[in-house]
């Protein structure tokens, strides 16, 4: 066996754990964080093993993204997954007649770079995906259940004889009409984005300890700064959008569990991170 797979086959065995549920959150967390640092440190040896190699040529490559407004919280996330793969990441938008035909996410780096972030961040907007709406519908059913209760309570109370109180089925349209679903989706990955900023950022900071790391990191940045400084990119809209604070929590809650096995997004050599 390799090194990379012998690498690759206790990241996978821990990553496991940490997306096993029979595993306690302190079990998983702790998982996680080994394999991040597996997978980084085994980056900066196979970089320095080969520190005669010429520069690869900067490339670029699209995702498409949303047409509404998560697509600001999908452009945040594309920052942050770029950030982590020595990469850049910028929105572009297709218009015809005022209209926007196509919007996409551009991440910019090396090509080995740039597919491990595609991958990582199509992966991790998939799970935001399927965790915001799970987690609208679990928040819908506990409100809509406590507001069920409330009412049929009151009404047994003080209206004993013919009264109905709403079905359970009404107590959920009228969360639905008082938490809506867009506001939800919106804080969801706002909150999912502000705390997976900050672990990748506490893992960059144990990179960057190292000698090799801080070369590492420096030398590729440099490159695309300067390629970046001879694209054409105008500021964006401010986003305006509002999320809630249920959402908010929920994907700051979700973004301490996620877990990033290299199964979920094909086996190479690459590491997948740099954190």
């Amino acid at each position: 066996m390799s090194n990379i797979d012998s690498i690759i086959e206790r990241i996978n065995n821990l990553m496991a754990i940490a997306e096993n549920e029979a595993s306690s959150d302190n079990e998983a967390q702790m998982a996680f964080e080994r394999a991040q640092k597996l997978i980084n440190e085994y980056r900066i040896e196979d970089w320095k093993r080969d520190r005669t190699r010429t520069n690869k040529p900067i490339i670029e490559r699209g995702v498409n993204v949303s047409k509404t407004t998560i697509y600001h919280q999908q452009g945040y996330l594309a920052t942050i997954i770029a950030q982590a793969n020595e990469c850049r990441a910028y929105l572009h938008e297709s218009r015809c007649g005022g209209r926007i035909e196509e919007r996409a996410v551009m991440f910019v780096g090396e090509e080995d770079d740039v597919n491990a972030a595609v991958l990582l961040f199509q992966s991790i907007d998939l799970y935001c995906s399927v965790h915001a709406r799970t987690s609208y519908a679990d928040m819908i059913d506990k409100r809509a259940a406590e507001y069920y209760e409330s009412n049929k309570e009151y009404v047994e109370q003080n209206y004993p004889h013919g009264y109905t109180y709403p079905t359970m089925v009404e107590c959920k349209q009228d969360m639905r009409h008082d938490y809506p679903r867009a506001k939800f989706y919106y804080g969801y990955r706002n909150g999912f984005n502000v705390r997976l900023s900050e672990r990748f950022e506490e893992l960059r900071k144990q990179s960057l300890a190292i000698p090799s790391g801080r070369e590492l990191v420096s030398c590729k940045s440099q490159r695309l700064n300067e390629y970046f400084d001879k694209l054409e990119l105008v500021s964006g809209r401010a986003a305006t959008a509002r999320g809630s604070k249920d959402g908010f929590a929920r994907g700051v809650s979700d973004a301490n569990n996620v877990g990033l096995g290299l199964s979920e997004m094909g086996v190479s050599s690459h590491a997948l991170l740099n954190a």
